[in-house]
């Protein structure tokens, strides 16, 4: 008797596995017509990446070995990954491929937060057209006030670190940056210490989702639950609803004259639309704040860094910056946005920085339905990744130097040879929906650090090992020595 059951059970066991090998026949097959590494049943290519801080240099050793479009298992999932530019603009656009990949789930639960970032469907579509008018050129000039009280501040701040030992820039600017998205979203005046738990959450995020996104044995949540990662989600969810509700409250008193702040055009959108919910309001709120502020961040840090890096091109910004604020007392400057179209130096620099080291070095899609690409078909079920990383370092596209800082290459004479060679901020209808806000923080942070202080570095290019932890990190810590002008 004993045995007939075994014989059963392992019967329908094999029964489901073939059923299942078999709804998934399209993704082998076009597995089969790709090239790419050697994978594992079960556990795909995970130990190639099982040392996630040699992620982005695997991503361009195989791009370099299989060409501009190949395959990679993580787990039982296939993944198409391209680093061509006519695939991208197929893919941003094609109907079938708008939602971000099912693994962005993890993201939820690493920053507990749902938002424009994750959502999918018709939901996404809904939110993405309620709050675009909040990210338009008018409404992210409104803010720049706020952005040179609190950058002068900062300067004043970062005084204790002149002529000091080198330090991470990328830690120490984190400050600033989340203070002026909590200024402009919700008018938040957050203390040192508030800022050092919110910047202890990113970075628990981020490690959350990364072990989730490359360990297929975390993606098991079963195996997931038995680790302290869901007690530390548990707890950031539960700090940012605490914080969203008293701040909610709070500005339901203000008066509509001064109900300006990013957060207050979301309560209006849920007044005035009944399927935006107050849970959206909170959810795309923290949203802003948790992928603006680490984004951000990194993105001027890496130019910062760059020009330590590159002292000729730090002295020809400078250069530009006298030109267009010849007063040398600059204690008093009030940057406007005027003043920022003038800098078209500084504008190549922060353009070639996200270059070479763009803050999100690969974005993912998932296949909804089937999708015809090049001479293949990417059928449902299969999620494409796009590399932004090797795009960005493609010989064929940015020349024998591509590894090479050269803000000239923006100048306005050469055109890119292909639109999407460039994709700092993605394209498409899911394109980076903050990028003015993110550029004007940018390089309003820019002209005052470099108008006050000078900064050098150690480092060199050839020093540097970068990974992906969600956004683009430098395993050597992006660390400069500042001096005052």
């Amino acid at each position: 008797m004993a045995l007939i059951l075994y014989t059963t059970a392992i019967g329908l066991g094999l029964f489901a596995l073939l059923q299942w090998i078999w709804t998934r026949r399209n993704l082998y097959y076009l597995s089969w017509q790709l090239p790419g590494p050697l994978a594992f049943p079960f556990v795909g290519n995970f130990f190639q990446l099982i040392n996630y801080h040699e992620n982005l240099k695997a991503l361009l050793k195989y791009s370099s070995k299989y060409g501009t479009l190949f395959r990679f298992w993580i787990g039982t999932k296939l993944y198409v990954i391209t680093t061509e530019p006519s695939d991208m603009e197929v893919i941003l656009h094609h109907p079938n491929c708008i939602d971000k990949d099912d693994s962005y789930k993890f993201f939820e639960e690493g920053f507990g937060t749902i938002g424009l970032f994750t959502i999918q469907g018709q939901k996404w579509k809904r939110h993405r057209k309620l709050i675009t008018p909040t990210f338009n050129s008018r409404s992210v000039n409104m803010y720049v006030p706020i952005f040179n009280k609190r950058i002068k501040e900062f300067v004043t701040t970062l005084s204790s670190k002149v002529d000091s030992e080198a330090f991470d820039v990328r830690a120490a600017f984190i400050l600033v940056f989340i203070q002026m998205i909590l200024d402009t979203t919700i008018g938040y005046n957050i203390n040192p210490e508030g800022v050092n738990v919110y910047s202890k959450f990113l970075l628990e995020g981020q490690i959350m989702a990364t072990k989730r996104y490359f360990n297929p044995f975390y993606q098991l949540d079963f195996i997931w639950k038995l680790t302290r990662y869901p007690n530390i989600a548990k707890e950031v969810s539960e700090y940012r609803t605490a914080l969203f509700e008293k701040i909610i409250k709070e500005r339901s008193s203000v008066s509509e004259d001064e109900k300006v702040l990013f957060l207050d055009r979301l309560l209006k959108i849920s007044e005035e639309n009944s399927d935006f919910t107050m849970e959206d309001v909170k959810g795309e709120g923290n949203t802003a704040i948790m992928a603006g502020s680490d984004t951000s961040t990194g993105s001027l840090a890496m130019v910062l860094f760059m020009l330590a890096m590159h002292p000729e091109c730090q002295e020809k910004a400078y250069n530009e910056l006298l030109t267009v604020f010849p007063d040398k007392d600059h204690k008093d400057l009030e940057v406007t946005i005027d003043d920022l179209s003038k800098l078209f130096y500084i504008d190549m620099c922060v353009k070639e920085a996200l270059r070479v080291f763009p803050t999100v070095a690969v974005i993912a899609r998932s296949a909804r339905g089937d999708i015809p690409l090049r001479t293949y078909t990417i059928p449902e079920g299969a999620s494409i990744a796009i590399d932004i990383f090797s795009l960005h370092r493609s010989k064929k596209y940015w020349g024998d130097n591509a590894d090479q800082f050269i803000p000239e290459r923006f100048d306005g004479g050469e055109k890119l040879l292909h639109p999407y060679a460039y994709m700092a901020f993605s394209h498409g209808p899911r394109n980076c929906i903050g990028f003015r806000y993110a550029l004007v923080a940018i390089k309003l942070v820019t002209v005052y650090m470099l108008l006050n202080y000078r900064f050098t570095t150690p480092l060199k290019m050839t020093d540097l090992n970068y990974y992906s932890e969600i956004n683009l990190h430098v395993k050597e810590k992006l660390m400069v020595q500042m001096h005052r002008r």
